[in-house]
């Protein structure tokens, strides 16, 4: 069962993704077009990586959150 407290711990897992997906997406992107991929990190061509950097990793986050939690309390 979802208690306030797991729901909080959830919700900083997901931003702490979504905060890993900024930087990868700036700094070492994992997909691109080679015009995206040789870019300078925080131009333009570069941040329309962003938003699928950041949507994957606050799921993964979310993802491996909710893991962690389920087997801290078993």
């Amino acid at each position: 069962m979802l208690t306030a407290q797991r729901t909080y711990r959830l919700k900083q897992c997901a931003i702490l993704g979504a905060l890993v997906g900024v930087l990868l997406s700036q700094y070492h992107p994992l997909w691109g077009s080679p015009a995206q991929l040789r870019a300078e990190p925080w131009s333009p061509v570069r941040k329309t990586l962003g938003g699928s950097h950041v949507a994957l990793f606050a799921l993964l986050g979310l993802a491996v959150g909710g893991v962690i939690i389920q087997l801290r309390d078993e």
